[in-house]
């Protein structure tokens, strides 16, 4: 809170986890407790707003993928509690919450978890794909023998980072493990 009160812009993911899906988990009360703790040490002087960004990978797994980060419209956290001063405070964390999730799905692939999630996901992702063009493989065929040499040039750093990655029990962090060893 003094963070904010010093007029330093503060991050925090309000999922507070990670996984490999594309559904917007559940948000953490923390977030909102931050923003009325503000506001009201503020003595309503001061506008709080929460900007609602999305975060998308290409691929969790595979290094080097696509990262699409988008932002949302700001949102007024004043406003929304004058316009609801007369509710309790576990009522304003839900409008609050509600507020936000809406921002984060607008700007994310947000895929319902549910048991026809693969299927929607698979839909998806082949529309995101399209089809190769016919330059791609003849730049494939051209560039083969630099891509081989490099190979050969690589291989002992990227046998190390398998054996290291064969170490870390959590998947969603092969990637980090991969660029630390590069």
């Amino acid at each position: 809170t003094d963070v904010l009160l010093d007029g330093v812009p503060f991050v925090i993911y309000p999922e507070a986890t990670h996984r490999p899906k594309h559904p917007l988990l559940k948000l953490s009360k923390g977030i909102f407790h931050i923003a009325l703790s503000v506001y009201d040490k503020t003595q309503e002087q001061k506008l709080v707003y929460i900007m609602p960004i999305g975060i998308e990978y290409g691929d969790y797994f595979h290094f080097r993928t696509t990262c699409r980060v988008a932002y949302g419209k700001p949102i007024d956290i004043s406003s929304v509690i004058n316009d609801n001063s007369d509710v309790c405070e576990a009522e304003l964390h839900a409008i609050i919450q509600e507020k936000v999730k809406l921002g984060i799905s607008k700007l994310i692939t947000y895929v319902e978890d549910d048991e026809n999630y693969d299927a929607k996901w698979a839909k998806i992702n082949a529309r995101r794909r399209g089809k190769p063009s016919i330059w791609w493989a003849t730049l494939l065929v051209l560039l083969f023998p630099v891509w081989l040499v490099c190979c050969v040039l690589a291989a002992p750093q990227l046998v190390a980072a398998k054996i290291l990655l064969g170490k870390i029990k959590d998947p969603a962090f092969s990637n980090t493990m991969r660029f630390a060893c590069k």
